[in-house]
């Protein structure tokens, strides 16, 4: 039962702390360059959930792997060149599933 009521409270704490924000400021324009800012947000996110994956069993696994290495080898140039998160995640899954088929 103690897990649950930590559960609702952390719960209610992130509900409570994101609303604020949006009360707080929900109405109005930011200034340029908070929207310039936060525009960085998404992407950052993804690169930080995507970093967490791929260093799940270190550092060491992650360069002796050759699918994970060669799907940010083609991820990043395409990322950068069509700006598009659907390709760069397609590019990057489909040499991932590849080379790991390939070598097992």
């Amino acid at each position: 039962m103690r897990e649950f009521l930590v559960f609702v409270a952390a719960g209610a704490g992130v509900y409570l702390a994101r609303a604020s924000f949006i009360a707080a400021v929900g109405d109005r324009t930011l200034p340029e360059w908070a929207e310039r800012l936060l525009r960085n947000v998404g992407p950052a996110v993804l690169a930080a959930l995507v970093t967490s994956l791929l260093l799940t069993d270190g550092i060491g696994s992650f360069v002796t792997n050759p699918a994970r290495l060669l799907a940010v080898a083609v991820s990043i140039p395409t990322a950068v060149k069509t700006r598009s998160f659907v390709w760069t995640f397609v590019v990057g899954m489909a040499m991932f599933w590849t080379v790991g088929a390939i070598t097992g």
